[in-house]
């Protein structure tokens, strides 16, 4: 079957972006299987002028479907999505009118992989593939007539979206298994080397654990030498304290003989104090007395003093007449 020519397809170079998967991945038994011995070519071919005059509003439904997740808003430049849409334009024409061949399946799987590289799985495309397939399929079911051309066309419709999803998912996994090997790989380098430098660490701590063995019986060695030394030295420490403790011992004597004299000292200082006290008292109680016979002997110089005055009061006035001791002199009293 022959090329039909693109219809509404303008040249982009989508169909020559090959990348090296798709050289990679052996597609001809998965078309075989799906092109029914070259029917589905023969199926889609008619459908491609039913289609070509709306493929841009069915384009915008399936990117509709696709925006819908943020992973596809940030993979996918919106501004370009007219030159996108473009290139899309020429993939569909080449769908419907190109034969499947090894070039064909290529073309399929450069889908997936550019999906891929922009970080977009199955889960995101396959369901607005599948919006997109609904389009076909309606567009198919309003523009044939003939009943058994149209029911040809669904299910030409519905193997090819089977095909598109095999192809593309088939890509995508095998991308994602080459990375996962590489990752692996890369760790199982990075694992080695870690192990390797693992080793080499355990190795120079040995030679340093040997090298600080011998430093430790060195420093052993030196340790019992000088234990010995120090030995002597306690030896002869332990004499000089031994003497220092007879001294102390005949110091403590003294000052236990000391303290005995300072005792009676003491003691017969107390004794003395309390004599004393005895004495003052005694001394106190005799000035008292003293002052008594002060006082006694104030009285009787007073007595005596009026004793005198009544004696010379009696001298000087004269007696009564017939009374005796009118004729005694007078003398002052001393």
């Amino acid at each position: 079957m022959t090329d039909q020519p693109h219809t509404n397809a303008t040249p982009t170079g989508i169909l020559d972006e090959l990348s090296e998967i798709t050289t990679k991945l052996e597609m001809q038994p998965r078309l075989d299987s799906f092109a029914n011995g070259g029917r589905l070519s023969d199926d889609l071919a008619p459908i491609w002028p039913i289609i070509a005059p709306h493929i841009d509003d069915y384009l915008t439904v399936f990117f509709d479907t696709l925006l819908v997740h943020e992973e596809a808003r940030q993979a996918i430049d919106t501004s370009r999505l007219p030159k996108i849409k473009a290139r899309q334009v020429e993939f569909w024409s080449f769908m419907f009118t190109g034969r499947m061949d090894r070039r064909y399946g290529q073309v399929i799987s450069e889908r997936g992989a550019y999906m891929h590289r922009i970080g977009l799985g199955p889960r995101f495309y396959l369901p607005a593939y599948a919006t997109l397939y609904d389009q076909f399929i309606k567009a198919s079911i309003e523009g044939i007539e003939d009943r058994g051309e149209r029911t040809r066309a669904i299910v030409a419709l519905n193997r090819h979206n089977f095909l598109m999803n095999e192809i593309m998912s088939s890509t995508n996994h095998e991308l994602v298994r080459e990375e996962a090997e590489a990752l692996l790989k890369q760790h199982g380098t990075r694992f080695e080397q870690d192990v390797v430098s693992a080793l080499k660490q355990v190795t120079d701590a040995a030679q340093s654990m040997r090298t600080n063995a011998v430093d430790v019986s060195s420093a052993i060695e030196q340790m019992s030498a000088t234990s010995a030394t120090v030995s002597d030295a306690a030896d002869s420490s332990a004499d000089n304290v031994r003497t220092a403790a007879a001294a102390a011992e005949e110091l403590s004597a003294s000052v236990n003989a000391m303290n005995e004299h300072v005792q009676r000292s003491a003691s017969a200082s107390g004794e003395a104090s309390v004599e004393a006290s005895t004495a003052r008292s005694v001394i106190d109680s005799l000035a008292g007395y003293a002052n008594k016979i002060g006082h006694v002997v104030k009285l009787i110089d007073d007595i005596a003093g009026q004793t005198n005055l009544l004696a010379l009061n009696a001298t000087i006035e004269p007696p009564a007449p017939g009374k005796p001791g009118a004729a005694l002199p007078w003398w002052p009293m001393r």
